[in-house]
């Protein structure tokens, strides 16, 4: 959680506040049950004045004095008096002006994270990888407005972000691009760019063109998209998920068929990626149990990419898995995976003396171009 929206009130029936979790990384936090630890991971605190009680206020003052390190920014009506005069009374800090709305407050916080995520990458992360990771971001953030607000895709955005990350993975290497996308704030996020660095280094091994390493990068950061319809706090909940939340999760490539269904901007073979890559050659998958006649090689690579980085990305509720017990557990799927990309993929993510993620030396480089995830 990196933004705590606090307010007076039920939080739910607050406009601004009320969808804001289904697309940026954040937690209501009711005003009168404030307390240190609620903000233990937050860097962005805003704060809705509307309604705010006596005891709230009082409540905030008390918190506030130990949480001035971090940025604040307060809603208010201009032309509410009351309102303006309160939250300037708590000294430095930063005025939204809520006429602007619910979309413009989203921009604000996601630009927050990009920052934020910027700033938490160490000064060793490369320069390509690091502009590749802030471009893949922004990317997944202008999908989820286009999904909220039924807007197009933005096909131009996408296909830029994919670009960077192929001459990323080219310049970098896979493992400086996995110590950068593990920075970012959110485990979705985090999740899709991770999959994008792996299907880009594993299709360069498999020698494929660069025009189709780039569409794998873009299938990677589409391939979930379906989970723009579960709100991010089930997404990147910091413990084990219940039953009907997994039974939610598990529905995302439905929700990804119903988003990608009405826009022919986004093409067939990458609609098929977020649509597929739960599917399991012996008809095991889900959600339509396809077979290995069914199923394409490039939403194969996808599948072993995506299970992959699942395994290996740690989480509050359990540990990564060693990269070798990460690719045992793929062998053991058997007839479920195509056997013959696993071994490929082997190779990708594994010196077989050290058991590290690698990076290509440059003159080897191809020049053609239940895991919560």
């Amino acid at each position: 959680m990196k933004a705590a929206l606090i307010s007076d009130g039920d939080l739910s029936q607050s406009a601004l506040f009320a969808r804001l979790p289904v697309i940026v990384s954040c937690e209501h936090v009711g005003m009168q049950l404030l307390s240190p630890d609620r903000f233990e991971n937050a860097t962005l605190l805003i704060v809705d004045l509307s309604g705010a009680s006596r005891e709230g206020l009082e409540n905030l003052r008390t918190q506030l004095i130990n949480l001035r390190h971090l940025r604040l920014l307060f809603i208010v009506t201009p032309s509410d008096r009351w309102e303006t005069v309160q939250a300037h009374s708590f000294g430095n800090i930063e005025v939204f002006d809520r006429r602007l709305g619910f979309k413009a407050l989203a921009q604000v916080i996601q630009e927050h994270h990009r920052k934020t995520l910027n700033a938490s990458m160490s000064v060793q992360v490369p320069h390509a990888t690091r502009k590749a990771v802030l471009k893949g971001s922004g990317a997944l953030n202008e999908m989820m407005h286009a999904c909220l607000f039924s807007e197009r895709m933005p096909v131009k955005v996408i296909r830029s972000a994919s670009s960077s990350v192929v001459e990323a993975l080219e310049a970098d290497g896979l493992k400086n691009w996995i110590k950068a996308v593990e920075q970012h704030h959110s485990a979705t996020y985090h999740h899709s760019l991770h999959v994008a660095g792996l299907v880009v280094a594993f299709c360069e091994q498999l020698g494929w063109q660069e025009a189709a390493r780039e569409a794998m990068a873009a299938g990677a950061l589409i391939h979930d998209i379906g989970k723009t319809r579960i709100p991010l706090a089930i997404l990147d909940k910091p413990g084990k998920l219940t039953e009907c939340e997994f039974d939610l999760i598990k529905k995302h490539p439905i929700f990804g068929r119903d988003i990608l269904n009405g826009r022919p901007e986004i093409p067939p073979q990458l609609a098929a990626m977020a649509v597929h890559h739960h599917e399991y050659l012996d008809g095991s998958g889900y959600p339509d149990g396809l077979t290995e006649k069914d199923l394409n090689e490039q939403v194969r690579v996808m599948t072993i990419c995506d299970i992959f980085a699942a395994m290996t990305e740690e989480r509050a509720y359990k540990k990564a898995f060693p990269l070798r017990v990460a690719l045992a557990e793929l062998e053991k799927m058997g007839r479920k995976l195509d056997q013959s990309l696993v071994l490929k993929f082997r190779s990708v993510v594994v010196d077989t003396d050290l058991g590290r993620i690698k990076k290509k030396p440059a003159q080897e480089k191809v020049l053609t171009g239940r895991h919560h995830n």
